[in-house]
Formats: structure tokens, sequence, C-alpha cells
């Protein structure tokens, strides 16, 4: 799944500082459904979890030396991959319509990542509702 990110920070006494990132992530999940009847439209329903993501996007850094004044800009890429969290977990379920071509599944996700207050450039929220 593929999510669209945002994110700034401010710091320093002496110095201030402004980074903003802005970027997009995918999400790699394993999921498990059942789908419920024998019927050309029938509800579905499952779970699994988030075994990784990449992220990728570009930094913007402004500096300013309050005590000389002297401002200085730079840009640069923002990437990574997420290996090394807590899965998240995902429960799913919707509607799946068959007919002899075409498979249309509107579905509703929750996902809850129990890291993500520790995992800030990830910029998610610990729980993330998604209509599909």
């Amino acid at each position: 799944m593929w999510h669209r990110f945002f994110g700034s920070s401010r710091t320093g006494p002496t110095l201030q500082s402004l980074s903003t990132t802005r970027g997009s992530s995918w999400e790699f999940p394993l999921l498990v459904n059942y789908r419920f009847f024998r019927r050309p439209i029938r509800p579905f329903g499952g779970g699994g979890i988030i075994l990784g993501a990449t992220v990728d996007g570009t930094t913007e850094t402004r500096i300013v030396d309050l005590q000389t004044g002297v401002e200085s800009f730079s840009t640069g890429p923002f990437r990574g991959s997420v290996e090394n969290l807590e899965p998240a977990l995902v429960v799913n379920g919707g509607l799946e319509w068959r007919n002899s071509r075409f498979l249309i599944r509107p579905e509703l996700r929750y996902t809850r990542r129990p890291a993500a207050s520790q995992n800030t450039f990830l910029f998610r929220a610990p729980n993330q509702l998604v209509v599909s």
C-alpha cells in the first residue's frame, strides 16, 4: 500500500533550524482472508501483519545562526527501509463481487502500529483506518 507523508522539526537555542520532509512510502502486508458464502457478492474478513516498508522523499533544511544572522539552505534525498521494527497488525474486511472476468473488492483496513511513537521518521499514526 502506498502512502504520502509530511513532517517538520525545529531545534536549538542559538541556531534556528527548520527541517521539512515530504515523500511517500510503500508497505508490504501479509494478509489472510476468509470469504463467507458462495454468491456473486459476498463479504470477506481477515488479518495479518505488515512485514516491511520503504520510504522515499526529499528533506529541505533551513538553518539560521541567531547570533550572526547567517542563513543556510540544503536539500537532499530521504530514503530508507524499515526492517527492524515491530510488525504492524492489520485487520480488514469488505465485499467481494466477481463476474466472469473481473473481481471488484472494496475494503476497509485498520492498521495498528505498536512502535509508531518511537518511529517518528515514518510519520505514521499508531492507529490508521483506510478505505480502498
